[in-house]
C-alpha cells in the first residue's frame, strides 16, 4: 500500500481500490481489516479525512497529556504508491474470516432476542419527548453530531436499553442521529465504548458519593458574592441587610436588572466557529413563601431602571403637550419612548410596546404560577401565548395578529423575566415541570428572611444605579471571548454535558433545564462582563476571570438550586412517594425486588401498569439503589444494591421503628408503606 508517516512511529496505509465503493460497501472490509491487523479504530471510519503529505500534524490536548510532544510533526510519504490497485473482492477474500458481519454472541448482561420493527417503534415511543427529538431530528448548523450521538446513547443506557436495542433505535432513524452512522461510522463500537464509560461512572458515583438518601433535605449554597464587580457587591450586602432579605436572591435580581438595562441586540459569540450567540436575556424565578420579601428586593434591584423609564415618559408627555399647544396634529406628535419594565400585561399589548423599539424589555411579576399555568389552560389562546413567550426567550422577529387592528411585526421579540413563586403554588403546577417553558427560568431557592439592620446604603445604591444608567446608554455590540475565556466556557459546557447524561430520573424537568444551561451561561457571561466594564465592555473581549466567575455561579450556585427546585416540585406534587418505596426496600431487606412485591406492599403501586411502575422507580435506579434485571425500559424485577443496606443502616432502623410504632398505635399489622 501507499504509506504515510503521520507522526513518529505512526503510519497510515492507503489501499487504492480498482473501483469506487459506497460507505456501506466499504465498511465491512474496513472492519475486517482492522480486526485482522489490530490497527487504529479510525480504519473503520470509512469517511475519514486522511493526512496530506507536507502538512503539519498538530497533537490535540489528549495526546499531549498522554506524553506526545506539543510540537507539530511533518506528514511525509513513507512508501510511494506503486501504481497498483486492489480488487475489493480480493481483499474481502483475504480478510473475511475476521469480519463481524455474522452475528456475535451477546454478553449475558444485555442478552435478548432480535429487535423487530415493532420493538423499535415501541422502544422509540417509550423515550422522553426531548430524547425522541434528539434521535429523529436532522442536524442543525454548527451542531457537534459526535456529542449529540454520545448524549443519545448515554440517555438510552440510563433508560435501561440494551446495546442491541440502542443500535436498532438509532439505525431506524437515518434522517436523524442515524445519519452519522449511515455513511460508515461504527455504531456498535461507539455503543460498546460508551457502555464502558457509563458503567464505570455509575460504579464510581456510588463508591465516591455513596447511596442517595431520599430523606435527606439538600441545603442550597449561597451566591458567591465575591465574583460580583466592586460596584455591585456592596449594594447586595447593604441592601439585603436593610430589607432583611436573602442576599443570593438580591444578587440574581441585580443581574436581571443589568440584563434589562442592556440593549438585547448585544451578542456574545460562544464558540470560535459556528454561529452560536448569547444575548443578555435572563429569566429568573425566586421560590419562597410570601415572608421571604420577594417583591421588595425585586423593586430595589430595578428602582433605577423604572426611574429612568419614568423620566423618559415625563419628557415625552411634556413634548407632546407642547406639540398640541402649538396646534400640531396628534398623529404627528413625538414618538413614544422606549419601555424598560412592564408588570402584568397581555401578549398583544407587550407586542405593541416591543414593536416600537428593538432593545428588549423586562417583565416583572409577583407570582408566576398563574402565568405559566395559563399556557396550558386556555386552549388556542394559551397556545399562541406560549409561542410568543418561547420566542421571547430566543429573541428575533415575531408577528402578532390582532383581531381589531391587524398584525404587527416585532423585529426583536426579546424579554427578560423576573418574579416569584410560592412553594404551594408550585404544587398546583403538576405536569408543567417538564413542559419546556419552566426550564427556561433560573430557579433560586430563597433563604429565610432576616431581621432588618439599619446600615448605611446611600453610597452603594448610588454606585449600583450609576452602573445601571451606564448600561442603559451602552451601544449594542457583537462581542467575543478571549481564547483563555473560551477554554473555561468549553470546560463548563463539558461539565454540564456530563451532568446531563447522569441526571435522568433525579427529578422531573431537571435534565431538560441542564440542556438550557450552556446558553444561559453565555448570557451570564455577557451581563457580568458589561457590569464589570460598563463604559467600554462592548469593545473588549470577555476575560478569563469573567468566564471563571460564570463557571462558579453555574456550578456552585445554579446547579444545586435547580436540583432542589425540581426535587421540591416533585415532592410537593407526588408527596413522599420515593421515600415510601425506599422505606419498603430498606425494611424488607430483600436483595431482589419484583413488581408484585410493590403492588402488594406499597399502596401507591396498586393498579399501576408496568410502565408507570418503572417510571416511579426510575429515581431509585438513577440513585444507585436498583439495577434492572431485564433489558429495555420496561423491567419486571430489580436487583437491590447491597450498599443500600450497609450505607443506610441507621435510616433502615429508624423506618423499622416508625412502622412498628404505627402498627402498635393502630392495633393492626405492619404495612410496607
Amino acid at each position: 500500500p501507499y504509506i504515510l508517516e503521520t507522526s513518529a512511529g505512526n503510519q497510515q496505509a492507503i489501499y487504492i481500490f480498482s473501483e469506487p465503493l459506497t460507505p456501506a460497501e466499504a465498511k465491512p472490509l474496513a472492519e475486517a481489516l482492522t480486526n485482522a491487523i489490530g490497527c487504529d479504530y479510525g480504519t473503520k471510519d470509512v469517511c475519514h479525512v486522511w493526512r496530506i503529505p507536507g502538512t503539519l500534524n498538530w497533537p490535540n490536548k489528549k495526546k499531549v497529556v498522554a506524553g506526545r510532544s506539543a510540537i507539530p510533526q511533518l506528514v511525509r510519504v513513507s512508501r510511494e504508491w506503486a501504481i497498483d490497485v486492489i480488487q475489493p473482492s480480493d481483499l474481502d477474500e483475504r480478510v473475511k474470516q475476521f469480519s463481524r458481519r455474522s452475528p456475535e454472541p451477546v454478553q449475558a448482561d444485555h442478552a435478548h432476542r432480535s429487535v423487530t420493527q415493532s420493538d423499535v417503534a415501541e422502544l422509540f415511543s417509550n423515550c422522553r419527548a426531548g430524547l425522541r427529538k434528539l434521535i429523529a431530528a436532522p442536524a442543525y448548523d454548527g451542531e457537534d453530531r459526535s456529542e449529540t450521538a454520545a448524549s443519545v446513547i448515554w440517555q438510552l443506557m440510563s433508560a435501561g436499553y440494551a446495546d442491541q436495542q440502542i443500535v436498532a433505535v438509532i439505525e431506524a432513524h437515518p434522517g436523524g442521529i442515524g445519519a452519522r452512522y449511515a455513511e460508515g461510522k461504527d455504531l456498535p463500537a461507539d455503543v460498546t465504548r460508551i457502555r464502558r464509560d457509563w458503567t464505570a461512572k455509575r460504579s464510581a458515583a456510588t463508591q465516591t458519593h455513596g447511596i442517595w438518601d431520599p430523606w435527606e433535605k439538600a441545603g442550597v449554597p449561597d451566591f458567591p458574592l465575591d465574583v460580583l464587580p466592586s460596584g455591585i457587591q456592596p449594594f447586595v450586602q447593604t441592601q439585603s441587610a436593610v430589607l432583611g432579605c436573602d442576599p443570593s436572591a438580591l444578587a440574581m435580581a441585580a443581574l436581571v436588572n443589568f440584563s434589562a438595562a442592556l440593549d438585547h441586540r448585544f451578542g456574545l459569540k460562544l464558540m470560535r466557529n459556528g454561529d452560536w450567540w448569547a444575548s443578555p436575556r435572563l429569566w429568573v424565578l425566586l421560590l419562597g413563601d410570601p415572608s421571604r420579601k420577594k417583591t421588595p428586593l425585586i423593586n430595589a434591584a430595578t428602582r433605577e431602571l423604572e426611574r429612568h423609564q419614568n423620566r423618559l415618559r415625563d419628557e415625552y408627555e411634556a413634548a407632546f403637550k407642547r406639540h398640541l399647544e402649538a396646534d400640531g396634529d396628534p398623529k404627528d406628535g413625538p414618538a413614544k419612548p422606549a419601555r424598560f419594565v412592564v408588570n402584568d400585561t397581555t401578549t398583544e399589548m407587550l407586542g405593541e410596546i416591543l414593536s416600537r423599539h428593538d432593545r428588549g424589555i423586562l417583565v416583572k411579576r409577583d407570582e408566576f404560577s398563574g402565568w405559566i399555568g395559563s399556557m396550558e389552560r386556555y386552549g388556542a389562546k394559551g397556545g399562541s401565548d406560549r409561542a410568543f413567550w418561547l420566542q421571547a426567550f430566543d429573541g428575533g422577529t415575531f408577528m402578532v395578529d390582532r383581531v381589531s387592528r391587524g398584525e404587527i411585526r416585532i423585529r426583536n421579540l426579546s424579554v427578560s423575566l423576573m418574579g416569584g413563586i410560592q412553594p404551594a403554588k408550585l404544587a398546583e403546577m403538576h405536569g408543567l415541570t417538564s413542559d419546556g417553558l419552566l426550564q427556561r427560568f433560573i430557579p433560586v431557592i430563597m433563604g429565610p428572611s432576616r431581621f432588618p439592620q439599619d446600615v448605611p446604603v446611600n453610597e452603594p445604591f448610588r454606585d449600583y444605579e450609576r452602573i445601571t444608567r451606564t448600561l442603559i446608554n451602552a451601544p449594542a455590540a457583537k462581542m467575543r471571548c478571549a481564547d483563555d475565556a473560551l477554554d473555561v466556557m468549553d470546560d463548563l459546557r463539558r461539565h454540564l454535558f456530563d451532568v446531563e447524561q447522569v441526571s435522568e430520573g433525579l427529578a422531573e424537568g431537571f435534565q431538560a433545564f441542564i440542556g438550557k444551561l450552556p446558553g444561559l451561561a453565555g448570557s451570564l457571561a455577557l451581563v457580568l462582563h458589561m457590569a464589570t466594564n460598563p463604559r467600554d465592555g462592548g469593545v473588549r473581549p470577555v476575560s478569563r476571570s469573567t468566564a471563571m466567575a460564570v463557571q462558579r455561579i453555574v456550578r456552585d450556585f445554579i446547579l444545586p438550586h435547580a436540583l432542589e427546585f425540581y426535587r421540591t416540585a416533585e415532592t410537593l406534587t407526588d408527596g413522599d412517594r420515593i421515600q415510601k418505596v425506599a422505606s419498603y426496600i430498606l425494611t424488607s431487606g430483600a436483595s431482589r425486588l419484583l413488581v408484585s412485591d410493590l403492588t402488594r406492599n406499597v399502596a401507591q403501586f396498586r393498579g399501576l401498569g408496568m410502565k408507570e411502575v418503572n417510571d416511579r422507580l426510575s429515581p431509585l435506579v438513577a440513585g444507585g439503589w436498583l439495577t434492572p434485571n431485564d433489558p429495555g425500559p420496561i423491567t419486571r424485577s430489580w436487583t437491590v444494591n447491597p450498599a443500600v443496606f450497609s450505607q443506610l443502616k441507621k435510616r433502615a432502623e429508624e423506618e423499622d421503628r416508625r412502622k412498628q410504632a404505627l402498627a402498635d398505635l393502630l392495633n393492626g399489622p405492619r404495612r410496607g408503606r
